[in-house]
């Protein structure tokens, strides 16, 4: 009787590396080569597990699939034998390593490597393999720690670190980050279409009409490959000269600090090269924001609040809607939360609540006058006073700072301290002179705001009362870019107790920031005699608003 041979063996290849330069080069064909090898040698089948460019930093195996796929098969029973080139392709994390160690404990599986056969039953060489963990993982935080400094000093001498630099600047010598002057005219561009209100889609769409090149354009010279996703049913490949100008660009070129000098690195600030300065990112900024919420779009009926209404709710935008020709005719503002689930804002009439609202911009100077009767009625010497004397400690602070930094030179040059001592000393001195100094413009500004907001607003009274009856002969368009001008928001609030809203408006007119909150009913009667005169009730309340964006000392109200 024949006897049948025992089934063949499979020795499991785990092959690794760790960078696109490896991949390139032969570490993986020469490993698994060594593995098929060894198979041979000891009569085995072999399968091969590819792991391509993956860190033996990862503390877990979620971003290994290959390894991922051999430890199930280990704990499936499916393998007996595995063949490393060293302990190490496994993982350098000590933790890791024990964790697979128990799985081929547990398994009775045999680890081949080029060196020798481990069995961890034997305690002499599960020894060895975890010092020699150990030390792999030592070693390996050891690199990284010093590849981070030495990329955190590149970045610190200005040198730019990463694929893509921002559009506007180049590297020059020894990688120093500098601003390309003919890029630098395409970013001009966009912060001069932004400020002039166009939106992100509007520049984009200019800048590709005039075939100007993306960055990606310029360097990504095999261009790029677009996954299948839900609104591409296949991946499709787009060719350098193909890849266009999209609004996400141009928002993330907007809000990038590295234009005004302020280049982000691992939670830092670090100089850059400026192409603008400070105040005007900061007006870049606003405009940016106003642009997003006045975008405009193809549009059958004009609102005039437009971007400009948040509910008291839940903070949510309003929009608009309206449908004359409907059986039961709509003309409102609603909290978007109706989308999805109101929050219970009541809508709000859209020709009421725009009267309402022109009504509080054509009574600015009345607003005013009231505001200028508050502050009369307050007594703010007292106030300046203590500011002013602030200012005369810290100068006199900042003077002595002085003094004790020229002898502390004396010293030095005199050899009664050494280098080392004089830095740290100097470097101390000098951060408390910084200090003062900025809180001694910090001050200064008070106290100058405290001394010219009256002035300021007789000015502006007197600036509104001259333009009064132009303000009344406006078309829409024209009234709405007033408002987008000198509102922040306005919030509407709902009182289902009493049926009616509260209309809350920030101005920030003329540097003066103020809110006026008016009580708007919802009665048929009551809105329709506010809509045909044009005109509101009394009862309006106006107080100034003190916030640290605002430009003024004055006391914050509830």
């Amino acid at each position: 009787m024949q006897i049948k041979n025992k089934q063949q063996k499979t020795l499991h290849c785990y092959v690794r590396v760790s960078s696109q330069e490896q991949i390139s080069g032969h570490s993986l064909d020469v490993q698994e080569k060594h593995g098929k090898d060894m198979a041979k040698r000891l009569g085995y089948k072999y399968k091969i597990y590819r792991e391509e460019g993956k860190s033996a930093n990862y503390e877990d195996t979620l971003n290994r699939p290959k390894l991922t796929q051999l430890l199930e098969e280990c704990k499936s029973g499916e393998v007996t034998d595995i063949f490393v080139a060293d302990i190490d392709r496994l993982s350098r994390s000590l933790r890791l390593v024990l964790s697979i160690e128990t799985i081929f404990l547990e398994h009775n599986i045999t680890i081949h490597t080029l060196s020798n056969k481990l069995d961890f039953d034997d305690p002499d060489q599960r020894f060895h393999t975890i010092i020699q963990s150990v030390f792999a993982e030592h070693e390996n935080r050891k690199r990284i720690r010093k590849i981070k400094h030495s990329l955190a000093a590149s970045v610190r001498k200005g040198r730019w670190i990463g694929a893509l630099v921002p559009i506007g600047f180049r590297k020059g010598n020894d990688g120093i980050l500098e601003i390309d002057p003919e890029e630098e005219k395409v970013y001009l561009m966009i912060v001069e279409q932004t400020l002039k209100g166009k939106g992100t889609n509007s520049i984009c769409k200019e800048l590709n009409r005039l075939n100007i090149p993306t960055r990606g354009s310029k360097v990504l010279k095999n261009g790029i490959q677009l996954p299948k996703n839900n609104k591409r049913y296949t991946a499709r490949h787009v060719a350098p000269e193909d890849i266009k100008w999209a609004p996400n660009t141009i928002r993330s070129i907007i809000i990038n600090p590295i234009y005004k000098g302020e280049r982000q690195y691992k939670g830092q600030t670090i100089y850059a090269p400026a192409i603008i300065d400070a105040e005007t990112w900061d007006q870049l900024q606003m405009q940016h924001k106003k642009n997003k919420n006045h975008s405009s779009t193809t549009r059958k009926h004009f609102y005039l609040l437009k971007g400009l209404l948040r509910c008291g709710c839940c903070g949510r935008n309003l929009y608009g809607r309206i449908k004359p020709n409907a059986k039961n005719p709509e003309y409102y503002y609603l909290c978007s939360s109706k989308r999805i689930d109101s929050c219970g804002l009541r809508s709000i009439n859209i020709p009421l609540l725009n009267t309402v609202v022109w009504q509080q911009v054509i009574g600015t100077s009345e607003c005013l006058k009231h505001l200028l009767e508050n502050l009369k009625g307050t007594d703010d010497t007292e106030k300046i006073e203590d500011l002013r004397k602030m200012l005369a400690s810290l100068k006199r602070e900042t003077s002595q700072l002085e003094k004790r930094k020229k002898n502390l030179l004396l010293l030095f040059e005199t050899e009664r301290i050494g280098m080392m001592v004089y830095d740290n000393r100097e470097a101390e001195i000098n951060l408390e002179i910084q200090n003062n100094k900025e809180e001694l413009s910090r001050i200064s500004k008070e106290v100058d705001n405290l001394t010219t907001i009256e002035n300021r607003i007789v000015e502006t009274i007197s600036d509104m009362e001259q333009i009064q009856d132009q303000l009344l002969k406006l078309e829409e368009k024209e009234k709405q870019d007033i408002l987008y001008e000198i509102i922040e928001n306005i919030t509407i609030h709902w009182v289902p107790d009493f049926q009616f809203h509260i209309v809350n408006i920030e101005f920030n007119f003329n540097g003066i920031r103020y809110k006026t909150s008016k009580v708007v009913p919802v009665s048929p009667k009551s809105r329709k005699a506010i809509i045909e005169t044009g005109k509101t009730k009394p009862g309006l309340t106006v107080e100034l608003v003190y916030s640290a964006d605002s430009d003024y000392g004055l006391k914050s109200v509830s």
